[in-house]
């Protein structure tokens, strides 16, 4: 079963670099990436991830992390020179192919990565998949996010885009078996989609597949005799819209040995932090220049709404919550 393949490439609709929301998403997660420090040098570290002709992520952590061990794995295979030409800086590395077939080749196992699957549609069962060899083989100290399409619409419109072997037979299937046979999960059959139920329900499969790539190793390394067994817990699970309502959920891998540096690193203490089903929801309120740099004056604050600017409370909460990630976007000749 196959979806329809005459898609334009996302980045051909979107520019990456203009989406507030997105773009303050990236400052927290980076600020988050940071404190890796505490269990690993960032040096030792390799970013993976899907850079597109943009490379916002790839940018970003190269110059706040120095982060020079990168790969971006590009699936639109028309874009090969695009995505070339377009790369930064050049301790980047192209893989052109899908994640699930480049994967088993990037050895994850031979240094601590961060990888970060920016997927532009919604879960499939290859994004499970993904999920699951990540758990199986990334190094300890490594970290693993997932951005999807959280919209009802668009899961909807993908299911009905599939090519299946028996069109008129796959017709007649009900939604939910259609979602089940998308996702390759069963909890689509009986799970309540509504609202934030549906990302919900995406977490708690990426995260079954978490726990099951997790055990598998485990099993492997009981069996050899290794008592230093591999956990795993949630540092992110984000909310956003630009144009389309996205989610992001992220998890840091980690041995047992090196659970205190886990804990001096006290990611617990990020006020984005979201270790369960509770999400962060990123809302960049539209304002001006001079607004912004008012409300700046007052801040950090324990009541936003006292601030004495003219806009609304929903505002002046909102970008209280992200005014140090919040970007200023100019002109400029380049």
């Amino acid at each position: 079963m196959s979806t329809k393949s005459d898609k334009r490439p996302s980045f051909e609709d979107v520019h990456y670099l203009l989406r507030p929301a997105k773009n303050v998403q990236r400052k927290m997660i980076c600020e988050a990436l940071a404190r890796l420090e505490f269990l690993r040098p960032l040096s030792e570290y390799r970013y993976i991830g899907f850079g597109a002709i943009y490379f916002g992520d790839f940018s970003l952590f190269h110059r706040r992390l120095g982060i020079d061990k990168m790969t971006t794995i590009e699936g639109n295979l028309s874009a090969e020179e695009r995505v070339r030409f377009n790369r930064p800086f050049d301790c980047i590395k192209v893989e052109m192919g899908l994640s699930t077939a480049v994967l088993p080749n990037l050895n994850l196992e031979g240094q601590p990565n961060i990888i970060w699957f920016d997927y532009d549609g919604v879960l499939k069962d290859y994004v499970r998949i993904d999920v699951r060899a990540l758990a199986a083989s990334a190094a300890p100290c490594s970290v693993i996010i997932v951005t999807l399409d959280a919209r009802w619409k668009a899961l909807v419109e993908t299911v009905e885009s599939v090519e299946a072997p028996n069109p008129e037979e796959y017709k007649a299937l009900p939604l939910p078996e259609k979602i089940t046979q998308l996702t390759g999960d069963n909890r689509f059959l009986k799970a309540d989609l509504v609202g934030d139920n549906l990302t919900e329900t995406y977490r708690q499969s990426m995260q079954a597949e978490m726990e099951n790539g997790i055990s598998e190793r485990n099993r492997e390394l009981t069996e050899s005799g290794n008592t230093n067994p591999i956990h795993f817990k949630q540092l992110f699970n984000f909310r956003y819209q630009d144009q389309a309502e996205m989610m992001t959920v992220g998890w840091l891998i980690y041995s047992d040995e090196d659970t205190p540096k886990v804990n001096a690193a006290q990611f617990h203490k990020m006020d984005f932090y979201c270790d369960g089903e509770n999400y962060f929801r990123i809302r960049a309120p539209k304002l001006t220049f001079h607004e912004v740099r008012q409300l700046n004056r007052y801040l950090p604050c324990a009541n936003p709404t006292s601030i004495p600017v003219p806009v609304s409370d929903e505002y002046k909460t909102d970008y209280t919550k992200i005014y140090r990630y919040f970007p200023s976007f100019a002109e400029a000749d380049i």
